[in-house]
């Protein structure tokens, strides 16, 4: 028996006075059923036993048509802006700048799928290790902790390879680049002072296993001049486990827009043109790119915003001759 014709058959037994009870039974359906369609029946409609659309009878407002046109606008000028962000929470910061109140961002995204603005890309999954890793649970203020890594080698036509020496403020991922030719010892060394210049000596640096960091194989059980220099400044360096790069993810994925927003979008014609052009970036980064850890603010305006500021190493500072620990 089909559902209507039992929907049918069950209210013209009850009206012929059938107890429910055997109705339900004969039917093979509930008292909770039976109860359901009696209360269509006396509506009145005459389509009572047909099904009732689930369309939801709220629809929400439809985003309105000049939004989303300079949603897609405000895209394509970011898109077209060098080292700038693109994704929803950026879009969203600009029209708030325009004097408009923006949509959520997951409306955003919406808009910007039906416009064809973005593809959706299979996502990577990670097997992470289960080891307990105590550093860190929490990050206080500005220079509490710094993420540091090399990327590289990079190559420049006709002038060679480099290496950038990144590194990320975990409190208001305020970020650093140092360009250098070397990832020896005293390369790496370089690059620490200027970053300290320009974002403060941590109190805890954070890397990964690489050679120049840790010191030396030869020699296993020495300090190389890294671990040296950061035990002098009264650093703790922490070295990350092997084969978790995830534990350095923020710098990690400051890396990544570094290679997006800065290195593939460049032709460089010489190393000084990269050092110029490596510097814009950063300051670009650091007073226009936003972060949801900073609820939706820059690194400049979370700086501004403490009352802990980074004690920086003054632009003139030269090391002694002598690293004394």
């Amino acid at each position: 028996m089909e559902a209507e014709q039992r929907r049918k058959e069950a209210i013209r037994r009850r009206l012929s006075k059938e107890r429910i009870s055997h109705i339900c039974h004969d039917l093979d359906v509930s008292k909770k059923w039976f109860n359901k369609w009696w209360k269509r029946y006396k509506t009145g409609d005459k389509s009572w036993f047909k099904d009732q659309s689930k369309t939801p009878k709220h629809i929400p407002k439809k985003l309105d048509e000049k939004m989303e046109q300079l949603i897609v606008s405000v895209r394509e000028r970011l898109e077209n802006t060098k080292f700038a962000q693109i994704g929803a929470s950026s879009i969203a910061w600009q029209i708030k700048k325009l004097g408009n109140t923006p949509p959520p961002s997951w409306t955003i995204n919406r808009v910007l799928k039906r416009n064809g603005c973005i593809t959706l890309q299979a996502e990577k999954k990670t097997q992470k290790s289960e080891n307990k890793y105590s550093y860190f649970t929490e990050v206080f203020y500005p220079g509490n902790i710094h993420q540091a890594d090399l990327v590289g080698p990079r190559y420049i036509r006709g002038d060679g390879r480099f290496y950038s020496f990144n590194t990320i403020d975990i409190s208001t991922h305020a970020a650093h680049g140092f360009p250098i030719r070397s990832k020896d010892d005293d390369s790496i060394v370089l690059a620490l002072l200027d970053t300290w210049k320009s974002l403060g000596v941590p109190e805890y640096l954070q890397f990964d296993n690489e050679l120049s960091f840790r010191g030396s194989n030869r020699y296993p059980h020495s300090l190389g001049k890294v671990l040296t220099l950061c035990l002098f400044m009264n650093i703790q360096p922490i070295i990350i486990p092997p084969g978790e790069p995830w534990r350095n993810g923020i710098i990690e994925h400051f890396n990544d827009t570094f290679e997006q927003k800065f290195f593939r979008t460049e032709k460089f014609l010489s190393y000084q043109h990269l050092i110029t052009s490596l510097k814009q970036f950063i300051s670009f980064h650091n007073t226009n790119h936003i972060y949801s850890a900073n609820g939706g603010k820059t690194p400049q305006q979370i700086l501004q915003s403490e009352s802990i500021q980074p004690n920086k190493l003054p632009l003139d500072y030269r090391l002694p001759e002598q690293l004394t620990i």
